[in-house]
């Protein structure tokens, strides 16, 4: 799912919404929701790519032992990716592959791929279209812009 719209309308709110929806019809244990803005490590692809789908031991310099990471932890549940249109390039294809065929690799790893189950909800502020955008579409299928409630009001009132 794409989320799009101005700071501020709601997109994590809605998304948080569609999570609790899902709880409300899992028997068992409810699915993680796990939250990632992508803004945060933009400028580090590297880290954000740690951060995003762990590390082995010594996969790069201050790797001192290997790390779970958040798309594993949303392994059967919801991975929140607030201001995706931030994702560095190599962030963009490792996201992609587990779009397309729900595998990953963690930074380091010269293994197999690990298997991976995780619905992703990407939020931005961007429209759909720039090229990332139009790609996430593709592959997501499913695209909500929220409107700014002051448009609402605006429109409501000249009826």
């Amino acid at each position: 799912m794409l989320l799009t719209g101005a700071s501020g309308v709601g997109k994590t709110f809605f998304a948080e919404l569609m999570h609790c929806f899902a709880c409300k019809h899992t028997i068992g244990s409810p699915p993680p929701l796990v939250y990632f803005n992508c803004a945060e490590y933009a400028h580090n692809p590297e880290l954000l790519s740690s951060h995003l789908f762990g590390h082995h031991k010594r996969a790069f310099t201050g790797a001192s032992e290997n790390k779970t990471g958040l798309v594993e932890q949303a392994d059967g549940g919801y991975l929140l990716l607030d201001e995706v249109h931030r994702l560095p390039y190599e962030g963009q294809e490792k996201l992609f592959s587990i779009l397309d065929k729900g595998e990953y690799r963690p930074l380091g790893s010269s293994g197999p791929t690990y298997s991976i189950s995780v619905r992703l909800i990407c939020a931005t502020t961007e429209s759909v279209n720039s090229a990332l955008l139009r790609t996430f579409q593709r592959r997501i299928q499913v695209c909500i812009d929220l409107p700014v409630f002051a448009s609402v009001r605006s429109r409501s009132s000249s009826n």
